[in-house]
Protein backbone atom coordinates (compact mmCIF):
# COMPACT_ATOMS: atom_id res chain seq x y z
CA UNK A 1 0.00 0.00 0.00
CA UNK A 2 2.91 2.29 0.77
CA UNK A 3 4.38 1.88 -2.89
CA UNK A 4 0.54 2.61 -4.44
CA UNK A 5 0.23 5.64 -2.31
CA UNK A 6 3.87 7.16 -2.84
CA UNK A 7 4.89 6.07 -6.59
CA UNK A 8 1.60 6.09 -7.92
CA UNK A 9 -0.94 8.79 -5.93
CA UNK A 10 2.11 11.12 -5.09
CA UNK A 11 4.69 10.04 -7.66
CA UNK A 12 7.29 9.76 -5.54
CA UNK A 13 7.13 13.57 -3.91
CA UNK A 14 7.94 12.58 -0.48
CA UNK A 15 7.22 16.36 0.01
CA UNK A 16 3.54 15.58 0.30
CA UNK A 17 1.95 14.47 3.40
CA UNK A 18 0.49 11.33 3.58
CA UNK A 19 -3.00 11.21 4.64
CA UNK A 20 -5.85 9.11 5.81
CA UNK A 21 -7.55 9.54 2.35
CA UNK A 22 -4.45 8.62 0.13
CA UNK A 23 -4.33 5.65 2.18
CA UNK A 24 -8.05 4.67 1.44
CA UNK A 25 -7.63 5.56 -2.21
CA UNK A 26 -4.67 3.34 -2.53
CA UNK A 27 -6.48 0.34 -0.39
CA UNK A 28 -9.25 0.79 -2.97
CA UNK A 29 -6.85 0.94 -5.94
CA UNK A 30 -5.03 -2.10 -5.34
CA UNK A 31 -8.84 -4.06 -4.13
CA UNK A 32 -9.78 -3.05 -7.67
CA UNK A 33 -6.83 -4.20 -9.01
CA UNK A 34 -6.49 -7.69 -6.96
CA UNK A 35 -10.70 -8.48 -8.34
CA UNK A 36 -9.43 -7.90 -11.60
CA UNK A 37 -6.23 -10.42 -11.21
CA UNK A 38 -8.85 -12.77 -9.58
CA UNK A 39 -11.62 -12.46 -12.59
CA UNK A 40 -8.83 -12.98 -14.92
CA UNK A 41 -7.93 -16.49 -13.16
CA UNK A 42 -11.75 -17.38 -12.74
CA UNK A 43 -11.95 -17.10 -16.52
CA UNK A 44 -9.20 -19.43 -17.01
CA UNK A 45 -11.58 -22.36 -15.52
CA UNK A 46 -13.72 -22.31 -18.20
CA UNK A 47 -10.61 -23.65 -20.58
CA UNK A 48 -10.93 -27.78 -20.57
CA UNK A 49 -7.42 -28.10 -20.05
CA UNK A 50 -7.47 -25.78 -16.49
CA UNK A 51 -10.59 -27.68 -14.99
CA UNK A 52 -9.41 -30.62 -16.02
CA UNK A 53 -6.59 -30.30 -13.23
CA UNK A 54 -8.28 -28.11 -10.46
CA UNK A 55 -11.60 -29.52 -10.26
CA UNK A 56 -10.01 -32.97 -8.80
CA UNK A 57 -7.96 -31.26 -6.78
CA UNK A 58 -10.85 -29.16 -5.86
CA UNK A 59 -12.69 -32.34 -4.53
CA UNK A 60 -10.08 -33.91 -2.66
CA UNK A 61 -8.11 -36.24 -5.17
CA UNK A 62 -4.71 -36.42 -3.58
CA UNK A 63 -2.89 -36.09 -7.21
CA UNK A 64 -3.54 -34.19 -10.58
CA UNK A 65 -4.80 -37.10 -12.72
CA UNK A 66 -1.36 -38.64 -14.69
CA UNK A 67 -3.27 -38.30 -18.06
CA UNK A 68 -2.83 -34.26 -17.32
CA UNK A 69 0.04 -33.19 -19.68
CA UNK A 70 3.31 -31.50 -17.52
CA UNK A 71 2.80 -28.46 -19.85
CA UNK A 72 -0.65 -28.00 -18.86
CA UNK A 73 0.32 -28.44 -15.15
CA UNK A 74 3.20 -25.85 -15.98
CA UNK A 75 0.23 -23.37 -17.28
CA UNK A 76 -1.36 -24.01 -14.05
CA UNK A 77 0.88 -23.82 -11.36
CA UNK A 78 2.14 -20.72 -13.84
CA UNK A 79 -1.19 -19.07 -13.26
CA UNK A 80 -1.06 -18.78 -9.80
CA UNK A 81 -4.09 -21.36 -8.73
CA UNK A 82 -2.20 -24.47 -7.65
CA UNK A 83 1.52 -24.73 -5.68
CA UNK A 84 3.71 -27.57 -5.29
CA UNK A 85 2.91 -29.39 -2.25
CA UNK A 86 6.32 -28.84 -0.31
CA UNK A 87 6.17 -32.22 1.52
CA UNK A 88 6.34 -33.44 -2.07
CA UNK A 89 2.34 -35.22 -2.16
CA UNK A 90 1.03 -33.20 -4.92
CA UNK A 91 -0.56 -30.33 -5.92
CA UNK A 92 -2.69 -28.17 -3.38
CA UNK A 93 -4.99 -24.68 -4.41
CA UNK A 94 -3.06 -21.91 -3.01
CA UNK A 95 -5.76 -21.05 -0.38
CA UNK A 96 -9.14 -21.42 1.13
CA UNK A 97 -10.74 -18.40 -0.20
CA UNK A 98 -9.08 -19.06 -4.24
CA UNK A 99 -10.89 -22.64 -3.81
CA UNK A 100 -13.81 -21.35 -2.63
CA UNK A 101 -14.26 -18.78 -5.65
CA UNK A 102 -12.99 -21.50 -8.44
CA UNK A 103 -15.74 -23.98 -6.50
CA UNK A 104 -18.17 -21.09 -7.36
CA UNK A 105 -16.98 -20.83 -10.71
CA UNK A 106 -17.16 -24.48 -11.97
CA UNK A 107 -20.53 -25.05 -10.16
CA UNK A 108 -22.53 -22.48 -9.31
CA UNK A 109 -22.07 -20.50 -12.85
Amino acid sequence: MADETLVELLQNDYSKPITADLIDESANNLIKDTRAHIDSLMERLKEPRVRAIVEPILIGAPRIPFTVSMVDKKYVVDLGLLKRDLNNTGEKPLGPWLSLMAIRKLYLT
